[in-house]
Parts: structure tokens; C-alpha cells; sequence
């Protein structure tokens, strides 16, 4: 008995301890000529568990012998002690897998339409501590590079606008667009870091995992009545 319950508390206090770590995300964004990526790290527990992921950006590549279009991508992960990189290369690219991959990008966009207030109520407790998003960006025609820097410009302050209605913003975000006159040149980065509490992420989890189940019966159980309406 006293195995057990030695077991139990032992637990809980795992589930406290998981649920009152601070998660820490430093998310970069960089674009400039063919050096694209998304760098993604976590952190816990001041540095001592740290995970980094760099995503894959897709690309699409001619082949020159047969005209057929190649999907590449690289994909780079580390942890604290060890990092590796993945290459991918999928040949092949039919006009047909690339509406269905449209179609399903179509359908999980409204599936997160019904989701929005799960999302929204763990968006504020989302804190970014700090935002840089500074571009670079020219064009051939003097005036159009002008008129493209103010877009950006607007573009931009549109986005903070939005996201500060979402999630916390701890400090102004650092914005800066730059026209670059002498040649066409585009290049972007952005750096943002954000920190939440486990707990709730799980609890955000737990309420999307019950819609989903939600959906999954609404889904049976019409499937059934129209099977007997049908008989």
C-alpha cells in the first residue's frame, strides 16, 4: 500500500512539476537568394533540455533530362549532444498530388475554423518576449521598389496588428523595411521568442483531442442514419 502510494504522489507531483515549466520558443525565419529556412528551439528549465529543429523548405526542381518536376527538401534536427541532417528528394510530382495536397490543405483549414476558441484561449496565455522582422527588398524600377517598401511597411504593421489581439506582446516589435535601389534583391528575416506554460498547452490539447472525438461520432452516427434510411 505504501508502494503505491509513494507511486501516486510521486505522480502528481511529475504532472505539477510538467504543467508549471515554462516552455521557451525562439522561432528564426531567414530568406535570401537560396538559403531559406525555419529554425525552431526549445528550451526547459533554463537551457538544461534544449531541442532545435530546422524545417524543410519544399522546392520545386526541374529535372533537364526527362522535364520532370522534383520535390526537394532538406531537413536539419539536433538536440544538446548531437545533430543531424536529413536530404529528401521525391520525383515524380503529379498535377493530380498536387490538387490533392491543395484539397487537404482546404479541408484542414476548416476544420481549424471550428477550433478557433481552443486556439484563441491558449493564445493568451502565449507571451512574446521579443520580435525582429527586418526586410531588404528591390526591384529594377526605382518607384516600384518605393511603392513595394510602403506595402511592406503596411503589411507589416497589419500582422503586429492582428497578433497583438491574439497573444501578449511583452515588447514593441522591432520592424524595418529597406529598399535597396542598385538591383533586384529580396531578403527577410525574422526572429521571434515566445514562452508558455506547459500545463497549458496540455489542457489545449486535451480540449482538441475531445473535439476531435465530437467530430468522429457526429460522423458515425450520421453515416448510420443515413445507412438506415437507406435500407
Amino acid at each position: 500500500m505504501a508502494i503505491v502510494m509513494t507511486i501516486l504522489i510521486s505522480i502528481i507531483v511529475l504532472i505539477i512539476v510538467i504543467s508549471a515549466t515554462v516552455l521557451h520558443i525562439n522561432i528564426v525565419f531567414c530568406h535570401e537568394k537560396e538559403n531559406d529556412y525555419v529554425q525552431i528551439q526549445f528550451k526547459i528549465w533554463f537551457g538544461l533540455i534544449r531541442y532545435t529543429i530546422k524545417v524543410p523548405f519544399l522546392k520545386l526542381v526541374k529535372n533537364p533530362e526527362n522535364n520532370e518536376w522534383n520535390l526537394q527538401y532538406e531537413t536539419n534536427v539536433s538536440s544538446k549532444n548531437q545533430k543531424r541532417t536529413k536530404y529528401h528528394s521525391r520525383n515524380n510530382l503529379t498535377p493530380e498530388e498536387l490538387v490533392q495536397m491543395i484539397h487537404k490543405g482546404r479541408e484542414f483549414l476548416k476544420k481549424v475554423k471550428d477550433l478557433q476558441e481552443i486556439v484563441k484561449h491558449f493564445c493568451r496565455h502565449i507571451s512574446v518576449d521579443s520580435l525582429v522582422w527586418e526586410t531588404a527588398v528591390g526591384v529594377k524600377n526605382a518607384a516600384w521598389t518605393g511603392i513595394l517598401t510602403g506595402t511592406l511597411w503596411a503589411a507589416k504593421g497589419e500582422f503586429i496588428g492582428l497578433l497583438s489581439k491574439w497573444i501578449r506582446l511583452k515588447t514593441i516589435p522591432r520592424l524595418n523595411v529597406v529598399p535597396t535601389f542598385q538591383s533586384p534583391y529580396t531578403k527577410t528575416r525574422l526572429e521571434c521568442m515566445l514562452h508558455f506554460r506547459i500545463g497549458y498547452a496540455i489542457i489545449a490539447g486535451l480540449k482538441i483531442v475531445r473535439f476531435w472525438k465530437g467530430k468522429l461520432s457526429e460522423r458515425e452516427s450520421s453515416f448510420a442514419n443515413n445507412k438506415h434510411h437507406s435500407i
